[in-house]
């Protein structure tokens, strides 16, 4: 089950039990984005990520996040969320983020694939990073 808190902008340094990526870099459509995916224990993911566009776009935000858990040698996909479900994205702004929670079992192994993105009326960039995770 995948909750949603209260959106605050996050453009720092990655939080102990988790890996991060920060990029600040000029493109048409993202001036910077933050991905980070943490531990925080009996099971519980926390999945934050933040965008900025280059100025106001008409949407902004995660495009996806797909979960999957290890099963032998293979992943299987366990839930995917796309930029139209709650607390992925907004329209017509410049910024957006947001910290959503995903409850494992623990001792699993977990993979999180997360895209951001920023689009206006002439298109689209996206930025993202894959996290590999056991439940603690």
């Amino acid at each position: 089950a995948l909750s949603t808190v209260v959106s605050i902008p996050m453009f720092a340094a990655a939080a102990p039990n988790s890996t991060a990526l920060s990029v600040s870099r000029s493109s048409e459509y993202i001036a910077n984005s933050f991905i980070d995916v943490s531990r925080e224990g009996n099971g519980q993911f926390a999945i934050t990520f933040s965008i900025r566009g280059t100025g106001k776009m008409s949407r902004i935000g995660a495009k996806s996040i797909t979960i999957s858990e290890k099963v032998g040698s293979s992943w299987d996909e366990i839930v995917s969320y796309d930029q139209y479900d709650s607390g992925m994205s907004r329209t017509n702004s410049a910024t957006y983020a947001n910290t959503l929670y995903f409850d494992g079992n623990i001792g699993t192994e977990y993979k999180f694939e997360v895209v951001v993105f920023a689009q206006d009326t002439s298109g689209s960039d996206t930025e993202s990073k894959t996290f590999i995770l056991n439940a603690v």
